[in-house]
């Protein structure tokens, strides 16, 4: 073998090796993202309507909240508000599931058989949770401003029904 030709390998040997090296190394998973992002310090409403129910309205002024019902307006426990506003603020987004209009139905996404939760903080955000996988492990939701239907971990339907009833 010729000195040129054993240079010529070994530097392949080693473009190689760095390949293998590089390509082969782990890469972190991507962070889930926060399905609803809110501040809570600058959440001014809470609205929670299950399908044709009346809607649950929850509203702020300065620190004290307040549940807006039949019968007025009482002023609504703010370490359960707190609570509240963790379970929605910890839904993370899993996977894209669908993004046709047509499927909605399928995954109860629609209106009026979905949970409708509408956040003011300047904006309106509002996300329609659909029903259970079928092993339990995450709901179906979709934003109103994206047509995209996703697989969304965190949400506990049952503790939300339960902050709501304590009012």
């Amino acid at each position: 073998m010729t000195p040129r030709l054993l240079t010529v390998l070994t530097v392949l040997a080693v473009l190689l090796t760095v390949v293998y090296i590089f390509s082969s190394r782990p890469t972190p998973p991507a962070a889930s993202p926060r399905w609803v992002e809110v501040d809570p310090k600058k959440l001014l409403e809470i609205r929670i309507q299950d399908g044709v129910d009346t809607p649950v309205v929850l509203s702020r002024t300065g620190d004290d909240w307040f549940r807006h019902g039949d019968t007025g307006v009482v002023r609504a426990d703010t370490s359960a508000i707190g609570e509240m506003i963790g379970l929605l603020t910890g839904m993370i987004s899993v996977d894209p599931v669908t993004d046709s209009p047509g499927k909605y139905s399928q995954f109860e996404v629609d209106t009026p058989q979905a949970l409708a939760i509408t956040l003011v903080n300047g904006g309106v955000q509002r996300v329609y949770i659909g029903k259970a996988s079928e092993d339990g492990q995450f709901v179906f939701g979709r934003r109103e401003s994206e047509p995209t239907v996703r697989a969304i971990r965190g949400f506990d339907r049952w503790r939300l029904e339960r902050l709501i009833a304590g009012y």
